[in-house]
């Protein structure tokens, strides 16, 4: 639908950060090879990456539809959030 692809949209391009950092402003936009999902978006260019053990979560993103657990941003997402880089 119009709304998912909107929603869509804004995600990859407000909700992807660079994966070297835990907090940062400013997006960079989904498709770079060292790009994860942030956790937190505050809607003036700064993010926070961590995740959250209950659903929704970073790590439920396949279980709830909305991408594939193969994708790349995905798995680079799930690395992180795996690490200890994640508090």
């Amino acid at each position: 639908t119009d709304l998912a692809s909107s929603i869509d949209d804004a995600l990859q391009l407000h909700a992807v950060m660079a994966s070297g950092t835990c907090a940062k402003e400013g997006g960079s936009g989904a498709g770079d090879d060292d790009t994860i999902f942030a956790y937190e978006v505050d809607g003036f260019g700064s993010s926070l990456f961590m995740d959250d053990a209950n659903v929704p979560s970073l790590l439920s993103l396949p279980y709830l539809g909305y991408l594939d657990a193969s994708e790349p941003l995905y798995e680079r997402t799930r690395a992180a959030v795996l690490s200890e880089r994640n508090p």
